[in-house]
């Protein structure tokens, strides 16, 4: 009769871990956080300026609201969450398409090429009663930003700029052109001098 206790016990506690995991996997896949910037396509921002973008959109597939709480943990020198109510972020039910907002600045004197990286941790909590607070689940995610010029940035190699230059009546030569890289354009392109 004991033994027949004790395997009892040892199904209940393997049914039991079952039924957890189950549970764990429906929360982790029931929420979830799509981004549009990613390893292979990053955030592009100019030296000094300031741009609001999505962070990216969350997704709902259950059947109650999800009350987050969201903080920015990489970045902060650049960046900064937009949203209100970050401590308890509201996604509703069934809902796909829920935008978290970020605003990044980039300093002025940042280098072209430069990257950051700007991380949230975002905490699934449901409020018990008047203070309680339990995590459910609990998820971090980045976005890569690289610093790049993304418009009015010149097309045409110094070189040539200084070729068009001399080649229009009264041109002269630009300060702003370097002739030092001549040799290189000569080399790669040999009929670079005719163009004038």
């Amino acid at each position: 009769m004991l033994k027949i206790t004790t395997n009892k016990r040892i199904l209940i506690i393997f049914l039991s871990v079952i039924v957890l995991i189950i549970m764990m996997c429906s929360l982790v896949s029931a929420l979830g956080l799509s981004l549009h910037y990613h390893d292979k396509n990053y955030l592009k921002v100019e030296p000094g300026e300031t741009k609001e973008v999505v962070f990216g959109y969350f997704q709902n597939s259950e059947d109650e609201d999800v009350i987050l709480d969201i903080k920015l943990i990489e970045g902060n020198e650049i960046a900064e969450l937009t949203d209100p109510n970050l401590d308890s972020f509201i996604i509703g039910a069934g809902e796909l398409y829920v935008p978290l907002h970020v605003k990044v600045s980039i300093p002025k004197n940042a280098k072209k090429g430069s990257e950051y990286k700007i991380s949230i941790r975002y905490e699934q909590i449901r409020i018990l009663g008047d203070e309680m607070i339990t995590i459910i689940q609990s998820g971090t995610s980045s976005i890569p930003v690289l610093v790049e010029k993304t418009k009015g940035e010149p097309i045409i190699d110094d070189y040539i700029c200084e070729l068009i230059l001399e080649s229009k009546p009264g041109g002269h030569k630009s300060s702003k052109c370097n002739p030092g890289i001549r040799n290189v354009f000569e080399k790669k392109i040999g009929w670079a001098r005719d163009l004038s």
